[in-house]
C-alpha cells in the first residue's frame, strides 16, 4: 500500500514537471497565437496486477491522446526554437513585468502588439518598449508517463482494496 501511494506521488510530480522560459523576439509572438494543444483520442489497455495473497486482477487503463502544435520562432540572438503546445507569456515593457496565462491570443497592428491572456485583458504594446518576451515550456516528463504511472499505482491500490 505503501509503495502504491509513493508510486502516485512520483507520478503526479512527473507530470506537474517544472517551466522553463524561453526568450522570443517580440516580433515572433504573433506567430505563436495558433498554438494549442488538443485531444484527438483515447488509448486503452489491459494492465494485469498481482494483488494481495498472489490473486491476478487486470485493470483497464485509458491514456488521452493529445496533439500539439509545434511552432518555430526566432530568439533575440538569432537562433530558432521550437514552442511546443500551449504557453504562457511573461512580458518585460518598460520596466513592468505582465504575466498571461494560456490561452495568449497576440494580434500585431503596425509596430504594436495586442495582447491578452485567460485572465488578463487586452493590452497594447509598442514592439520598441517590449525589453523581454518569455514564453513557458514544460521541462518535465512527458504527461503520458506521470499518467500511465498512476493508472498503475491506482491499479495496485484497488487491487489491496478489493482482496
Amino acid at each position: 500500500m505503501l509503495r502504491a501511494f509513493l508510486l502516485v506521488m512520483l507520478s503526479l510530480s512527473l507530470a506537474v514537471g517544472c517551466t522553463r522560459w524561453v526568450e522570443v523576439r517580440p516580433d515572433q509572438l504573433s506567430a505563436l497565437e495558433r498554438a494549442r494543444v488538443e485531444r484527438i483520442g483515447q488509448d486503452a489497455a489491459l494492465v494485469p496486477m498481482m494483488g494481495r495473497y498472489g490473486h491476478r486482477t487486470t485493470v483497464v487503463t485509458t491514456t488521452p491522446v493529445v496533439e500539439a502544435t509545434r511552432q518555430t520562432v526566432l530568439r533575440p540572438d538569432g537562433r530558432t526554437v521550437e514552442i511546443v503546445g500551449r504557453f504562457d507569456l511573461r512580458l518585460t515593457a518598460d520596466g513592468a513585468v505582465t504575466h498571461f496565462a494560456h490561452p495568449v491570443l497576440v494580434e500585431r497592428e503596425g509596430e504594436s502588439l495586442l495582447i491578452a491572456g485567460a485572465e488578463t485583458p487586452q493590452a497594447a504594446f509598442a514592439l520598441s518598449a517590449i525589453e523581454r518576451a518569455e514564453v513557458s515550456q514544460g521541462a518535465g516528463a512527458p504527461i503520458w508517463v506521470g499518467i500511465a504511472l498512476s493508472a498503475v499505482a491506482l491499479g495496485l491500490m484497488a487491487a489491496h482494496f478489493v482482496e
